[in-house]
């Protein structure tokens, strides 16, 4: 059995906690929170300090001067015989293998701190110490060979989508009688969440569909900016939850409902995978990597959004400016994508067992994970490492 030190900035997150609580086999995973993790964690939950830490983060990347300065000195626990980093650079002298969603990630979120400080990034990533680079989707994948000079690390990189967990779920099969609800699900903590997860188009859609669906009802469970609320509170089917919710709480919205929304600006988020495991049929968007997680037709439906807006690893900050104003065309084509589902109730039962299987025996499956986890792992424990 071999331990991996899973070394953590901040919260532990639905990643880290599957690897801790379901490792791949042969594997068993650690942790600890040091001060650097609380203040991290603090930071995130309290926005004051995000706000702070934002207007930093614009001068200089945090996340990597912390790394190479401070996150230095930790040291793996004893009998540590790897380490994993869900998202920084590790700058000490032992096997490591870490995490992409996004290229940007490893300087403060910035492309252009990215470009300034790429080849350190570069040479980290290329070193004999860095044995793997696991990518939570081909987006991320491209994202590194297009930002960065991959010649060094290429050969490390693997492709691993990230795994659900099949939920109990038990729908009647006729909504008859019944309203048609309809799940909304972002972060109550996290500042601008909601408008990075197309909630403005979800707001300005519902609008519309309640006019040819009366039937409908829209649950939006997220920190939504008082401006926003207050206009659209008075809607008929809209509720708004905007603090957080026991685990149970939110299990039986999963469970009541009948489509799930995620028309994003954004990454594609676990919320689509525990929508996906309900077999609730997901709508998302075309934007970065969530075609990878809904295919349209089958497991879901892929709206279109009707402008251009900045890549994902451009910054997620250029990217929430953008889309200060509801999408035209996502909009729409969330309305029509919704009404096919309402007005072909068997077609949304299909699509949301297709989804769920992908969780259960597919590619977002546990067992397809670790499987390929392990594989990762093992090359990283055998690998000399390449030298720079």
């Amino acid at each position: 059995m071999k331990t991996i030190y899973a070394d953590l900035l901040g919260r532990v997150g639905f990643r880290v906690r599957q690897l801790l609580e379901h490792p791949p086999e042969g594997f068993r995973f650690v942790s600890r929170l040091g001060w650097s993790d609380r203040l991290s964690d603090h930071a995130i939950r309290n926005n004051f300090l995000w706000r702070w830490r934002h207007r930093l983060n614009r001068l200089a990347p945090l996340n990597l001067l912390a790394a190479y300065g401070p996150l230095r000195l930790k040291r793996p626990p004893p009998g540590a015989d790897l380490t994993y980093s869900e998202s920084p650079l590790i700058f000490r002298r032992e096997p490591w293998v870490v995490g992409v969603e996004v290229a940007i990630q490893f300087a403060g979120y910035d492309h252009r701190h990215l470009a300034r400080y790429r080849r350190v990034v570069e040479a980290a990533l290329g070193s004999r110490h860095c044995r793997g680079i696991v990518c939570w989707s081909q987006a991320a994948r491209r994202s590194l060979l297009e930002r960065l000079s991959a010649e060094s690390f290429a050969g490390k990189i693997s492709v691993v989508y990230p795994a659900g967990t099949p939920k109990p779920c038990a729908r009647p099969e006729s909504s008859n009688g019944r309203p048609v609800r309809i799940l909304f699900v972002s972060s109550v903590v996290t500042p601008g969440g909601f408008e990075q997860k197309g909630g403005r188009e979800a707001l300005e859609a519902f609008v519309w569909l309640r006019r040819v669906c009366p039937q409908a009802e829209l649950v939006i469970r997220s920190d939504v900016p008082e401006s926003l609320r207050s206009c659209y509170e008075g809607v008929p089917g809209m509720k708004f939850l905007t603090r957080p919710v026991p685990r149970a709480e939110l299990d039986r919205l999963y469970q009541s409902a009948d489509i799930f929304w995620y028309p994003a600006h954004s990454l594609s988020s676990v919320v689509v995978l525990e929508a996906m495991s309900y077999a609730l049929p997901v709508i998302t968007s075309d934007y970065y990597d969530n075609p990878e997680y809904i295919e349209d037709g089958r497991t879901g439906f892929v709206a279109r959004h009707g402008r251009r807006l900045p890549s994902w690893d451009t910054s997620p900050r250029e990217v929430l400016e953008a889309v200060r104003e509801p999408d035209p065309g996502l909009v729409g084509e969330l309305v029509e994508k919704t009404r096919l589902l309402i007005e072909q109730p068997a077609l949304g039962r299909r699509l949301g067992a297709a989804a769920r299987e992908e969780v259960e025996h597919g590619k977002f499956s546990l067992e397809v994970k670790n499987r390929r986890l392990q594989a990762v792992f093992e090359r990283a424990l055998a690998a000399e490492g390449v030298a720079a």
